[in-house]
């Protein structure tokens, strides 16, 4: 093809390839940045995710931000592509719809049940493949300042530059302390509180949450009245402040021995 028929260069589409290649493994580290945690579901291509088998920390805002960001971008690059050049959007590798009754060719295949046509790595698949219509694309030049500032807000969420960290905002300190979580979920968000600076939860682990319901200073939001398999749930502002408090309790009475 004439590079005259090209809004940018092919050098430049080169560029956007190596950037959108990128993306599937970026999309795999950024659920664990976004979840927090270190089991989590794989996300396959085209598939629902699997349930996260941990409460994720509430401090994740920024990875769920660009993550967004990332999608909208894809998504309006596929759509200007369909609009401008007139192709109808389909995922890649597939000819028919899963509701397709009949026969196949050797060389068609249905799309699956509960493939998301949607989803990031489905669009990077397809625009790869579209490179050369996008290059033809008026206004292509911004696809790649658009894509690599996506890509790039992603790479510093996964692997941040060595910087202070900042406080959490009031805000949302005041959204984790209206949470309810079960001992473990308050144990894992108090090393989170931690890494951010407030030391005064370091022993707040669970063991600490079971001994402040046994010395009845915190109370489970809702308390089934028989025997159980399920996990309590307490308010975790109620359990900050009665593990602070128990705290000051803890250190007068060491004061006091040290004094005798």
């Amino acid at each position: 093809m004439d590079d005259e028929h090209l809004f940018v260069s092919r050098a430049t589409l080169r560029e956007i390839g190596e950037l959108l290649s990128e993306i599937p493994g970026l999309l795999e580290d950024l659920e664990v940045s976004l979840l927090r945690q270190d089991r989590i579901g794989k996300v396959s291509a085209g598939n629902k995710r699997t349930k996260p088998s941990e409460f994720p920390i509430p401090f994740s805002v920024s990875a769920s931000d660009a993550a967004q960001e990332l999608h909208n971008v894809l998504v309006t690059w596929v759509r200007m592509i369909c609009e401008q050049r007139g192709i109808e959007y389909w995922p890649s590798g597939y000819t028919h719809l899963s509701t397709f009754i009949g026969p196949l060719q050797e060389q068609d295949r249905r799309i699956p049940h509960g493939y998301v046509i949607d989803a990031d790595v489905v669009l990077v698949r397809w625009l790869v493949d579209h490179l050369m219509s996008l290059g033809m694309t008026e206004g292509a030049h911004e696809a790649r300042e658009e894509i690599s500032d996506a890509v790039t807000a992603i790479r510093w969420i996964i692997c941040p530059p060595i910087r202070p960290r900042p406080q959490p905002t009031i805000e949302r300190l005041a959204s984790v302390r209206a949470l309810e979580l079960n001992a473990n979920g308050i144990a894992t968000l108090a090393q989170e509180l931690v890494s951010y600076g407030s030391d005064e939860y370091r022993t707040l682990n669970k063991r600490r949450v079971k001994y402040l319901r046994e010395a009845r200073r915190i109370k489970p939001v809702f308390e089934p009245s028989t025997r159980t398999r399920v996990q309590l749930k307490y308010h975790v502002g109620s359990v900050l402040d009665a593990h602070c408090a128990l705290q000051e309790v803890e250190a007068r009475a060491l004061d006091a021995m040290a004094s005798a």
